[in-house]
This record gives C-alpha cells, sequence and structure tokens, in this order.
C-alpha cells in the first residue's frame, strides 16, 4: 500500500478526477460554470459510456491504494466519498440507464436550453464557441436515433408515458425556429459592451440562423417522426422499471442510488403506507378545526372553488413567491442558521416548452456568482397551486432549502470539487451515473418545510394544510414509486392511490406519475433522507442537552456537501463528539 500524505498526491487524484469529469461532460462543466468547453455537448453515444469504464477503473485503482492510516479525518472521508462515487458508477453502467436519454421532463433540448443560458458571452471567442457548440447539438440529435435504436433491440425502452409528449416538444421548437423566435437566438439580443464586437456579433448572429434553418429544424424534424413512426410503436405498455431485462436489479439499484441505502422496495412500500396514515391524521385534525369535510378527496374539491386562495395570473404567482421568500422566511432565518453563503438567488419563471415540470425546482449558482442561483416556478399552473402551499415550496426550493444547501456547499473551504458540486441533472442516467446523492439533497428540502413549523411561518391553519399536503405526497411517493417498479402496478392504480390520499389537482397526479415511471426511484429520496435527517437531529439534542445548539447542527448538516447518508450521520456524530469535549 502507497502512503498519500494529508496534500500532494491524494489532491493531485482529486484535482486529475475532477478536470476528467469536466473533460468528459461539457454540460456537467458548464453547471459548474466552466466555460472552456462551450465549444460542443456531451457524448451521449453508448461507445462514450463503455470508454468511461477503464478510466474510472483506473481512478479506482489508485484511490485503493492509498493507506488510510496516513490521513487526516478529513481526507479519509474525501476518499472514501470518492471510491463511493466510482464503485457506484462501475456497477451502474452495467444497468445501461443511457438508453433513455429522451422523455418528456429530460432531453437533448431541454439541456441544450440551459446550456444557451448559461453561456457567457464577452469576446468573440465565445461567440464562435457558441456556432461549433450548435453544430455539436445538431449531431447529438443525430446520435440519439442511433442510441434509441440500440435501446429497442436491448428491449432497454422507455414506457409509452415518458415519451408521448416529446414529437409536440420538438414541434413546438421547430415552429419558434420559423417564427424567429427560437430560445437559441436569445445570446444576441442583448447588445456586446465591446462595440469592436458589434459587427462581428451580427454576422455570427446571422451564421447561426442559418444554422437553425438548415441544419437543426431538420434534424429536429428527423427526430420528431422518428418518434412518430417508430419509437412511439416500441415504448412499453407496462410502466414499471420491473418489466425491462434484469428489471427487478435494475430498480433496487436505482432504489440504492436514490436512498442511499440498503432498504427494500418492500420496506419502503410498507413505511410509506405507515406515513401516509400518520400524515392524514394531522391532515384530519386540521379540517376539523376549519369545519371542513372529514374526506380529502371532497375537501380538495371543496378548496379548489375558494378563489381567494388562487393567484389569477402567471405574474401575480411569481410576485407571491417572491413576497414569500423576501418577507416572510428572511427575517426569521437568523434564528435557525448561521453564515448563509452570499450566493444571490433569483426566482424565474420555467422556460418556454416545460409546462408539465414540476411546480418548482432550483438550479445552483456558480462559485464565483457569474451565475445566481435559481429558483424555477412553473407558473403555467398558476390556477391549481394554492397560496397557501407556496409557504411550505419556497423553504424546499429556496432559503433555507436548495438554495442554501447548494449554495454552502460551494462555499466549503479545502474541500475537493467533487464534493462541492450536485450534478443536478440526467437523472434518467440512474443507476449508470456518478452519485447525485438525492437523499441528502431532497431530505434537506423535506425537512426544511417541516422546519417552517418550529419557525413559525405556518401562521394559519391553511399554510399549516399546505405544508402537511406536500409530506403527504412525498410519502405517497413511497408508496407509488415502489409499486410501480417493484409490484407492478398499472399507471392507473398509481392515479388512484394518489387521487385518493394525496390532496393535488388530477392533472398535477398524473403528471406526477408520469414522473416516477420515468426516473424510477428519485422520489424515494425526499422522505427517506428526511426521515434520516431527523433522527441524526434528536440523536443530536438527546446527547448533547442544553449544549445543542440548532444553528451548529444545521451548519453541519450545510456544511457536508454532497455526502451520503452515512457519511452525514458520522459528521454529525463528530460534532457531538467535538461539542461534550
Amino acid at each position: 500500500m502507497s502512503k498519500m500524505g494529508k496534500g500532494g498526491k491524494l489532491e493531485d487524484l482529486f484535482e486529475r478526477f475532477w478536470q476528467w469529469r469536466l473533460e468528459d461532460s461539457p454540460d456537467f462543466a458548464a453547471f459548474c460554470g466552466k466555460m472552456e468547453y462551450n465549444d460542443r455537448v456531451d457524448d451521449l453515444r453508448v461507445e462514450a459510456y463503455i470508454k468511461q469504464k477503464p478510466i474510472i477503473e483506473g481512478f479506482l485503482k489508485e484511490a485503493s491504494a492509498i493507506d488510510m492510516s496516513d490521513l487526516d479525518h478529513d481526507s479519509k472521508i474525501n476518499l472514501r466519498l470518492l471510491k463511493e462515487d466510482l464503485e457506484s458508477t462501475l456497477k451502474g453502467l452495467d444497468f445501461m440507464g443511457y438508453y433513455f436519454p429522451v422523455s418528456f421532463l429530460e432531453n437533448p433540448h431541454i439541456n441544450f436550453m440551459f446550456r444557451v443560458d448559461w453561456m457567457q458571452f464577452k469576446e468573440e471567442a465565445d461567440y464562435q464557441k457558441y456556432v461549433a457548440c450548435m453544430k455539436s447539438f445538431v449531431k447529438q440529435l443525430g446520435d440519439i436515433e442511433t442510441i434509441l435504436l440500440e435501446g429497442i433491440e436491448k428491449k432497454m425502452i422507455c414506457p409509452i408515458e415518458s415519451v408521448r409528449e416529446v414529437p409536440q416538444q420538438l414541434e413546438d421548437l421547430i415552429k419558434k425556429i420559423d417564427s424567429g423566435t427560437s430560445v437559441f437566438l436569445n445570446p444576441f439580443k442583448k447588445t456586446p459592451t465591446n462595440e469592436k464586437l458589434l459587427g462581428m456579433v451580427e454576422e455570427t448572429k446571422t451564421q447561426l440562423s442559418e444554422i437553425l434553418q438548415n441544419q437543426l429544424k431538420p434534424a429536429l424534424q428527423k427526430l420528431k417522426e422518428f418518434f412518430e413512426n417508430v419509437y412511439l410503436k416500441h415504448s412499453r405498455q407496462e410502466p414499471g422499471a420491473c418489466y425491462l431485462p434484469n428489471g427487478k436489479e435494475f430498480y433496487d439499484a436505482c432504489v440504492r442510488f436514490h436512498t442511499s441505502s440498503n432498504l427494500s422496495p418492500e420496506e419502503i412500500h410498507k413505511l410509506g403506507l405507515s406515513e401516509v396514515e400518520r400524515i392524514k391524521s394531522e391532515i384530519m385534525k386540521i379540517y376539523k378545526a376549519e369545519n371542513l369535510p372529514l374526506d380529502m378527496k371532497e375537501c380538495s374539491k371543496l378548496l379548489k372553488t375558494r378563489k381567494e386562495f388562487f393567484c389569477q395570473t402567471k405574474e401575480e404567482l411569481l410576485e407571491y413567491v417572491k413576497k414569500i421568500c423576501e418577507d416572510e422566511i428572511m427575517p426569521l432565518i437568523p434564528k435557525y442558521f448561521k453564515d448563509l453563503p452570499d450566493i444571490e438567488m433569483v426566482i424565474k419563471p420555467t422556460p418556454e416548452g416545460m409546462d408539465s415540470s414540476p411546480a418548482a425546482f432550483y438550479l445552483a449558482g456558480t462559485p464565483d456568482g457569474s451565475r445566481m442561483g435559481t429558483y424555477m416556478i412553473n407558473t403555467s399552473k398558476f390556477d391549481v397551486s394554492p397560496k397557501y402551499e407556496i409557504p411550505a415550496l419556497c423553504l424546499h426550493e429556496g432559503i433555507p432549502g436548495h438554495h442554501t444547501q447548494a449554495s454552502a456547499a460551494l462555499k466549503i473551504e479545502n474541500c475537493p470539487a467533487f464534493r462541492c458540486f450536485m450534478q443536478d441533472m440526467k437523472y434518467y442516467l440512474a443507476p449508470s451515473r456518478f452519485l447525485l446523492h438525492t437523499a441528502y439533497m431532497e431530505g434537506w428540502g423535506l425537512y426544511c418545510e417541516a422546519l417552517g413549523t418550529e419557525m413559525g411561518l405556518y401562521t394559519d391553519n391553511y399554510k399549516l394544510l399546505g405544508r402537511y399536503n406536500f409530506e403527504m405526497h412525498r410519502a405517497c411517493r413511497l408508496v407509488v414509486d415502489t409499486g410501480i417498479h417493484a409490484l407492478g402496478w398499472s399507471r392507473q392504480k398509481a392515479i388512484d392511490y394518489m387521487n385518493e390520499n394525496c390532496p393535488i389537482d388530477s392533472l398535477s397526479i398524473s403528471n406526477e406519475v408520469d414522473r416516477y415511471i420515468t426516473w424510477p426511484g428519485q422520489a424515494l429520496g425526499y422522505k427517506i433522507g428526511e426521515l434520516k435527517i431527523w433522527e441524526f437531529r434528536r440523536k443530536a439534542e438527546k446527547a448533547l442537552g442544553s449544549k445543542f445548539d440548532i444553528r451548529d447542527f444545521h451548519d453541519v448538516v450545510l456544511k457536508a456537501g454532497c455526502v451520503s447518508l452515512c457519511i452525514l450521520e458520522e459528521l454529525v456524530d463528530d460534532y457531538i463528539k467535538e461539542t461534550l469535549q
């Protein structure tokens, strides 16, 4: 066993691994604010993933050769996280998740919209890279057809619910190109600050417009026709991953990937049923207090008729979200958190063509502040998103939820980059990708929703109901995700269960179920992670008694970075020992 001290070779291994990650995935590099690879998009071909294996094996061999006894505590944690990531990815690649690159939730054209939004245009080379990247994107669209045909041969095929909307999404992009309103022309809307670039920018716009019309549009049309004439006809009619070749093992791997636990799907299903009953009793208490019908479906139907609970326009919903974040949540933060990171958060509507996306989601900023953290609101759902649910939603996605979590990770000192950046993209690849640490990431978001009660944010029964509605939603996910993918439930059975137990509108339930179908296991991370974080907090409270400080506990969790639940528990245990000393 070779010995690598605190510095030197260990940091070199971390850095080489990180630089390879960025070079291997220009999309991820751009997500991290690294613009060196803006001239190309990710290579999604099967050969690209096959080529990853020997490289990952090489990094794992190096990592395994290190003598842990020669490392300080932080270095040991970092090395364990790297090995955990490498081992998980190697095993995951065998499940061939790369055969599902297109769905209504995620696909190359949506990814590329974000790529364009993240790009910086300061000098001539930036515009040249954009043109090259557009050509690379056109090629990627051609590769997709080959990938999907291989998937059909291997019976690694998306269920129909995941891809039914794709042709219309592609058609919408084509129409935008024809009307001259494509988002891919957005970089040319702003006048360059450097006047010397004006002529070049106009020339580049003309060049790019020609590429859109003569290359991108035909590629989108060809892919659309492939879906209509070939892929939709071969798509799986059964929604569950259990119907894939090696389906049970595939779903078990997805469960481990997203929960970082050894819980079986059957155990999670039972836990979900138990949580649903517990939360239902809390909801019934509120119904009684407000003289509402004691039937969830009937009450939900009644509340939807009360106009005061809903925004009347997209703009009103966006402003209401901003008000909750700025005026109601921020004043409460200092009592529960300290040293919040200084990365700003912006609240924006979701991009065009993403009406089927969830009610909200978050995109992390960059350490240098060149891109702010972005809390995205699906404003198309203004008439079905009750105002009383917005406080819980804001806690989850904004501050102190995902924005604080992701920003804190970016600001951790003396920490390898792979632990600071959450690769919050390409969920479809799981388990054939580097770890996302879903349970830590989403568990924290759900924990923050519950923390709102303690913070006093839910100032009336309806806001508290909004919090429990959200928690019920996540508990139902444990039942439905495992029901579909392990127990072979039909889509309709999953919808019926959600309608019976989850007080959200029917259209949202259908979209939610299609999401669970599309991303097996992802929906489990929320409740599993939240329950674990509460378990760790109760342990710290019991051990420390009067020495327990909620702000210190939150600091430990937030400054853990991207970690598995077992590593997080060790960090909490370390905090307990240090505090007692």
